[in-house]
């Protein structure tokens, strides 16, 4: 960029120029971020003053935006803990009470039983952050459900929500001035027509061709052959006449003919110059106007270089979960996923790199605690209560980090590790001391490839190491010599997802293999020793029915080192239709076949499940309700022969 773009931005230099066109007014506040000046630099050569206009653009859109992109703060003078107890602006629920009576699954000797409960959800803003506090606590022991537990968290939809606030004004703005901007442009386009006519005109030659370019004729030969007219004219005498052929102009007016076209030449180069710099500067606001929008509607990350935030907002906004407490991370396949846990756990995305980081303890599920009759009783509840923080004392203590480059959503390639401690055996009674322990090393390699908004493929890769020992460094490092090893405690899991976008439907392979060693602390609920892919069909034939059907296929024993091996597939169907606003109905048929393989016996079943489910929301204006009817048909084969079950219920 030359100097005499640069100097296009320099204070009132574009203002000037506006305001000799015709009927353009433009408010001068629109250019005035284009004009700061900055003290603190000294231009010497192009490149300097080339930066010095970026800083000058980043300083003036800072010191224009920060104003309005500041978190509410409490306009009374006091001091700074009554600014935050105002800000606080907390809204929820919260539920206290007191329970007596014959309450389901309470193991007391005193019948009946009673006791205090308290739950709630609070969201609430401190220190300009938005976050959000669920609990729930009962003094009543030993029963299936929730207990105690708390989480603290985050809420980045409502950190977006109160960016959006700001950066609406902000883009109100832009968008009066750049009307303003783009009709003097249009103007001073018409104008550059204009000269570019005058120019073209004047660089034109004459209408009549010169006398040196007119052929000569032999005028002899012309009139060789006309004969003599012998008609008589009365010739009337014109030297009265006076002479009005056009002469050549004088030198001073041919002199002020060569100055008037060189000033149309300059003039027009002058505005050619000023219609770029308005180019530049519409371009420059249309970006701004793209990035509030863009940070407003959490569309894509902050830039790290984004000028329109401070430090504080732009990491708030590429926080997408924070968490403390009573944790669900979901960011991986192998190192966690589908195991709560009590502790902290982070996803942190910006527009190249991701970062998700859990440390914790893992909530005891389906294990057992057999220490006293009390914990025996938990261990019962626990097999149907996924969220108990009560018996943390058998829990796998873990550590998971993950990161890499590209975003979760889009092409990546992430690397991740797990390090975790359990115990080996959860059947006897555990001794903090003298009791044996197990550790656990899972890497994870997670990698997609985005070829357009309609296709991409994922693959992840996880290998898993377990040391009947504590964690060390010495056994970190036998477990990486695992890891590397030819061992057999691979994951693989390979996804393609595309779309027709001309009908509108939508594909889904998946594919995943687990080796019978493959053990994860972080993992609940995967089976190992599995094989097992998946293709579904999601087709919609218009707004009020969509379809969909898949088939599933696993195996197990895939070393043969059992005797038996279990194959099951499933086919679903299901049909959504939408009577109208108010009646809904979804339509499920399932038939599932297994087949038992021990030598040369073979033993096949088939099931077939199939459920009906009509919704109705009536339409009012100030209450919202919602009426199910959930009618399942089971009918499967067992040993003993085949069950019909059927069930309805309404909601």
């Amino acid at each position: 960029m030359n100097n005499k773009l640069f100097n296009l931005f320099r204070k009132n230099k574009i203002e000037d120029t506006l305001q000799t066109i015709p009927n353009n007014k433009v408010d001068s506040s629109a250019l005035n971020k284009y004009k700061q000046p900055i003290s603190t630099i000294n231009s010497k050569t192009d490149s300097a003053h080339l930066k010095r206009m970026v800083l000058d653009k980043k300083t003036s859109l800072t010191n224009g935006v920060s104003d309005k992109l500041k978190l509410p703060d409490s306009t009374r003078k006091s001091n700074f803990f009554d600014k935050q107890l105002n800000a606080l602006k907390p809204h929820g629920m919260i539920s206290v009470g007191y329970e007596y009576g014959v309450m389901p699954f309470v193991a007391s000797n005193n019948y009946p039983s009673g006791g205090f409960k308290s739950e709630g959800r609070v969201s609430f803003v401190a220190l300009g952050i938005p976050l959000e506090l669920i609990y729930h606590y009962t003094n009543i022991k030993n029963v299936v459900g929730l207990n105690n537990y708390f989480r603290l968290s985050y809420d980045a939809a409502r950190y977006k929500e109160q960016l959006d606030e700001k950066l609406s004004v902000k883009d109100q703005f832009n968008k009066n001035q750049l009307d303003k901007l783009q009709q003097s442009k249009q103007n001073l386009a018409m104008k550059m027509v204009y000269l570019n006519l005058l120019d073209e005109v004047n660089n034109a030659k004459g209408s009549l061709p010169d006398s040196s370019d007119i052929p000569a004729f032999d005028k002899g030969k012309l009139n060789a052959n006309i004969p003599v007219d012998s008609l008589s004219f009365s010739i009337p005498d014109t030297s009265s006449i006076p002479d009005t052929s056009v002469k050549l102009p004088s030198k001073p007016a041919y002199t002020d003919y060569i100055k008037k076209k060189d000033s149309i030449a300059s003039e027009l180069a002058h505005y050619k110059v000023l219609y770029d710099s308005l180019s530049n500067t519409i371009n420059t606001i249309n970006k701004e106007m793209e990035d509030y929008r863009n940070i407003s509607s959490g569309n894509k990350p902050v830039l790290p270089n984004n000028p329109y935030l401070s430090k504080i907002q732009k990491i708030l906004s590429n926080i997408k979960k924070f968490e403390i407490g009573l944790c669900n991370p979901s960011y991986s396949t192998f190192l966690v996923s589908n195991t709560p846990l009590q502790g902290i756990n982070l996803e942190y995305s910006t527009a190249d790199h991701f970062f998700a980081a859990t440390y914790g303890t893992t909530v005891n599920n389906v294990l057992y605690n057999p220490n006293s009759l009390q914990g025996a009783l938990k261990g019962a509840r626990n097999l149907y209560n996924f969220f108990d923080f009560s018996n943390l004392s058998v829990g796998r203590k873990i550590l998971a980090i993950k990161g890499g480059t590209g975003q979760k959503e889009g092409t990546h390639l992430f690397a991740g590790l797990l390090l975790g401690k359990g115990r080996t055996n959860y059947l006897k009674p555990y001794d903090t001391i003298n009791g044996n322990t197990e550790s656990n090393l899972v890497v994870e390699i997670d990698g997609r490839y985005k070829f357009s908004e309609q296709l991409s493929v994922d693959l992840v890769y996880g290998k898993s190491s377990i040391q009947s020992e504590n964690i060390s460094l010495d056994q970190i490092k036998r477990s990486f010599n695992e890891i590397f090893s030819s061992f057999r405690s691979n994951a693989l899991q390979v996804k393609v997802n595309g779309e027709i976008k001309k009908t509108n439907t939508k594909l889904f392979l998946n594919g995943r293999v687990i080796d019978p060693y493959f053990k994860s602390f972080g993992v609940g609920f995967m089976r190992s020793d599995n094989l097992r892919y998946e293709i579904k069909v999601e087709q919609p034939f218009s707004k009020q029915v969509k379809y969909s059907i898949s088939y599933r296929r696993e195996e197990d024993n895939l070393l043969r080192l059992f005797n038996y091996k279990n194959i099951l597939q499933t086919i679903n169907n299901t049909l959504f239709l939408k009577i109208n606003r108010h009646f809904t109905v979804r339509l499920n048929y399932s038939p599932l076949f297994r087949e038992l393989r021990s030598g040369s016996a073979v033993l096949k079943d088939k099931n077939h499940i199939a459920t009906a489910i009509i919704s109705y929301t009536p339409g009012m204006k100030t209450t919202q309700a919602n009426f199910n009817v959930l009618y399942s048909k089971y009918q499967i084969t067992s040993d003993s022969g085949n069950i019909h079950f059927d069930n309805m219920s309404y909601t």
